[in-house]
C-alpha cells in the first residue's frame, strides 16, 4: 500500500522536493520525514523522483532519519548527497544501522543566519537558495533576499551584491547594498567595507551602501550606529544622519535616505503583491477577501475573485494586518460579523477555505471563523472551540476536530480546512501543516451529497442559540475559498507564499 497517495506524478514530486527542501533548512516536521521514508521504501517511482530531483537539492550533510527510541527494528539512513555530480551518480542510498551502532559525535551547527524571504532573487550558487548560510560568500546576482541571524539580526540584501559571512555577528559587504536592524541581542552587530571601513551598530536600524569603485555610504534611520572611516578615529551616527567616505577623500556628512534601500515593510509589501497577483491566475479560485488597504467603503469587504461576491461588514473595524501594507478586521463584539450571500455559488463534493486569523481569547465556547447560517443540511461550520480545538462539519454529514491547543492566541495563524463529501473525509491545516483530526457522523435521514454555504457569516454566526456564544474575538485576514479539494503540498505552498 502508498503510505502517501497522489492524484498524480507532478504533485508527488512537489511534496518529495518540498520535504527535502524543509529538511535542509530544519523546519520538516518528523511525520513528514517519516512520510518520505515510507514512500521511499515503497514506490519505486518515488525513488526515481527522488533520484532526479536530487540533483536540485544539492543537500550538503549526511543526516539520520529519526525513528521512536522504543523500536528495536533496523534504522534506515539516507546519505544525502553532495553536489549535483555526485548526485547524479549515486542517487538514493538506502543502507541498515541497528541501534548498537556507534554514535556520532554531535557537531556544532555550522549555519549562521536563515533566508526569511526573498522576492525574484537570483543567486551566483545553486547552494544558496536552500535558505541556509554559514561561515563564507554569498553573491546575489538580482533581485532581494532577507537573511536571519542566530542573534536576532536582520539584514535585507539587494543585488548584485556580494557578501561575506565573517561569523555570526560580522558580515564584510563588497559591493551592493544592505539594510539592517539590530535587537538588543545582536548589539554590536559589524557590517566591514572595502578599505578598512567598519560599520558597528548599536542597536538601530541602518544600511549600507558599497559601489564597484569603492565608494561607502552608511545611513542610520534609528538609533545609533559608530563608523570607522578608513580604520581610522571613531564617528557616532545617529537617527536621520548618514556619511560617505569616497577613496582618498575626506569622508563628508548626508542626510539619511530610508528611500534609497529596501527595508522589511518595502519586501513584505513586494511579497504580498505577488502572492496576490498569483492567486488571481488560478482557476479553482471561487472567492479572495483580501482585505485591501484602505477598506474602501467600511460597510464593505470587496471580492476580489470572479464571482464578484461582497460581504456585509457589520461592526468590525478596520485595522492593521499581518503584514505591511495590509488590512485586517477586528472582531471585538458579539455581533461583530461579515454578512456573505453565497447561494449563487454551485460547489458540488470538493472545496476548500484558507484565512490567516490572529485570536486574542478563547472565552467564547464555539468561536465562528466561517458559518453557514442555520443548520440546514449542506451548511459548513468552521470555528474554533475553547479549548484551541480547530473544527470543521457539514450538518447531516461529519463533523472533524483537532486536538486541543492546536490554535494559539495572539500570534497569526494561516488555518485552512479542505472537504471531499464524496470520499467523506475533512482536511484541517495550521499554518501548512496538516493535523491529526478526530470524525464523527452525524445521524441524519437526508443523505448530504454537497455543501450548501448559502447565506454565511465571518467571523459570527446569525444564530447563537444553545448557550453557545460563536462569535469570534480578535482579527482576520485574507478569507479565500477554492472549488476543489487543495493538496497537503498546495497548503504548504499558500501558506508559504502567504505569510508575513
Amino acid at each position: 500500500m502508498n503510505p502517501h497517495p497522489f492524484t498524480n506524478e507532478e504533485e508527488k514530486i512537489f511534496w518529495i522536493e518540498n520535504v527535502i527542501s524543509d529538511y535542509q533548512d530544519g523546519t520538516a516536521s518528523p511525520n513528514e520525514v517519516k512520510k518520505l521514508r515510507a514512500l521511499l521504501l515503497a514506490d519505486p517511482e518515488a525513488r526515481r523522483i527522488y533520484y532526479e530531483s536530487n540533483q536540485l537539492t544539492l543537500l550538503l550533510e549526511e543526516a539520520r532519519i529519526p525513528t521512536p527510541q522504543a523500536s528495536r527494528k533496523p534504522r534506515v539512513i539516507f546519505r544525502w548527497v553532495t553536489g549535483i555530480a555526485a548526485a547524479l551518480a549515486i542517487g538514493l542510498w538506502l543502507s541498515p544501522s541497528h541501534d548498537d551502532a556507534p554514535t556520532a559525535q554531535a557537531k556544532e551547527d555550522p549555519w549562521l543566519a536563515t533566508l526569511s524571504s526573498s522576492h525574484e532573487a537570483k543567486w551566483d550558487s545553486p547552494e544558496d537558495i536552500l535558505g541556509r548560510f554559514k561561515q563564507g560568500e554569498i553573491e546575489l546576482l538580482s533581485g532581494i533576499a532577507e537573511l536571519k541571524f542566530k542573534n536576532g539580526a536582520q539584514i535585507i540584501i539587494e543585488g548584485p551584491c556580494a557578501l561575506k559571512i565573517v561569523n555570526a555577528k560580522k558580515v564584510e559587504l563588497e559591493h551592493g547594498k544592505l539594510w539592517g536592524h539590530c535587537p538588543p541581542s545582536a548589539h554590536g552587530f559589524e557590517v566591514l567595507a572595502p578599505r578598512g571601513n567598519r560599520i558597528v551598530d548599536l542597536g538601530t536600524e541602518f544600511g549600507v551602501g558599497v559601489t564597484p569603485s569603492g565608494e561607502v555610504e552608511v545611513h542610520v534611520f534609528d538609533g545609533e550606529v559608530e563608523v570607522f572611516p578608513n580604520d581610522q578615529k571613531r564617528q557616532a551616527l545617529y537617527a536621520g544622519s548618514a556619511i560617505k567616505i569616497c577613496p582618498g577623500e575626506k569622508p563628508f556628512p548626508l542626510d539619511a535616505n530610508a528611500e534609497s534601500f529596501t527595508d522589511t515593510y518595502e519586501l513584505q509589501s513586494d511579497l504580498y503583491h505577488q502572492h496576490h497577483f498569483s492567486l488571481l491566475q488560478r482557476d479553482d479560485l471561487l472567492l479572495y477577501y483580501d482585505f485591501s488597504a484602505p477598506l474602501e467603503t467600511p460597510s464593505v469587504l470587496r471580492d476580489s475573485g470572479p464571482s464578484q461576491l461582497n460581504g456585509k461588514v457589520i461592526g468590525a473595524l478596520p485595522v492593521k494586518g499581518r503584514m505591511a501594507d495590509k488590512d485586517a478586521l477586528l472582531f471585538e463584539q458579539e455581533s461583530d460579523a461579515v454578512a456573505i450571500d453565497l447561494k449563487s455559488l454551485t460547489l458540488g463534493n470538493e472545496f476548500s477555505i484558507a484565512m490567516w486569523i490572529k485570536p486574542t481569547d478563547f472565552a467564547r465556547s464555539h468561536m465562528a471563523l466561517f458559518n453557514s447560517n442555520g443548520f440546514r443540511p449542506g451548511a459548513i461550520h468552521l470555528q474554533i472551540l475553547d479549548d484551541g480545538r480547530l473544527m470543521t462539519a457539514i450538518n447531516g454529514f461529519s463533523r472533524f476536530a483537532s486536538p486541543k491547543d492546536t490554535v494559539k492566541t495572539n500570534v497569526w495563524q494561516h488555518v485552512a480546512v479542505s472537504w471531499n463529501i464524496e470520499e467523506k473525509n475533512a482536511r484541517l491545516f495550521v499554518n501548512g501543516e496538516l493535523l491529526e483530526t478526530r470524525k464523527s457522523d452525524f445521524r441524519t435521514k437526508i443523505p448530504v451529497k454537497a455543501a450548501n454555504f448559502g447565506k454565511c457569516q465571518i467571523g459570527s454566526w446569525s444564530k447563537p442559540t444553545y448557550g453557545h456564544k460563536r462569535s469570534f474575538e480578535g482579527r482576520i485576514d485574507e478569507v479565500i475559498l477554492f472549488s476543489g479539494q487543495l493538496s497537503e503540498v498546495e497548503m504548504s505552498l499558500l501558506f508559504e507564499t502567504s505569510r508575513p
